[in-house]
């Protein structure tokens, strides 16, 4: 197993695979984000194969401080429950201690997402606030949509 900053053709990778890995974005915002300066994005290889990515975006740095956010962490769905994710996350906040600053890293997360949500309180995320009805039925507007859990690490403290 290795991880990698760079892939080649990572957007073709992640459009190609956008439904194994549960990212519900277009074409257009998976390309956007692979443009956007301040993105970041994490791929886990196995056996020289991609099985999972954490796509995540800078929010704010200056001398003391440096934030992120981790805007969508997938593993395979053939390879899941098999500490990829544990070991992607682990992996990000290793390269983010690099920096030294105090670093806080936020996420978001489906309430009804207990694995999700299970893996980050172990890697000592907090829960800090929660979005009612944010993950909206486009199919049907009326519907009670999930609610998100915004969660937050604080690092170099």
């Amino acid at each position: 197993m290795n991880f990698s900053l760079n892939i080649h053709e990572p957007v073709k990778w992640i459009i190609e695979n956008s439904f194994d890995i549960d990212l519900k974005w277009n074409k257009k915002q998976i390309e956007e984000h692979f443009s956007n300066k301040k993105s970041f994005n994490i791929f886990y290889k196995d056996e020289n194969v991609l099985r999972g990515v954490i796509l995540a975006h800078e929010i704010f740095d200056d001398n003391q401080n440096y934030e992120c956010e981790i805007l969508h962490l997938g593993v395979m769905k053939n390879y899941r429950k098999m500490g990829i994710g544990f070991q992607l996350m682990q992996f990000l906040e290793k390269k983010i201690c690099l920096n030294e600053k105090i670093t806080s890293i936020f996420l978001e997360v489906s309430k009804q997402n207990k694995i999700a949500i299970k893996l980050y309180q172990k890697l000592g995320y907090k829960s800090y606030r929660e979005r009612k009805n944010y993950y909206k039925n486009l199919l049907d507007i009326n519907a009670i949509g999930e609610s998100a859990i915004l969660l937050k690490k604080i690092i170099n403290e």
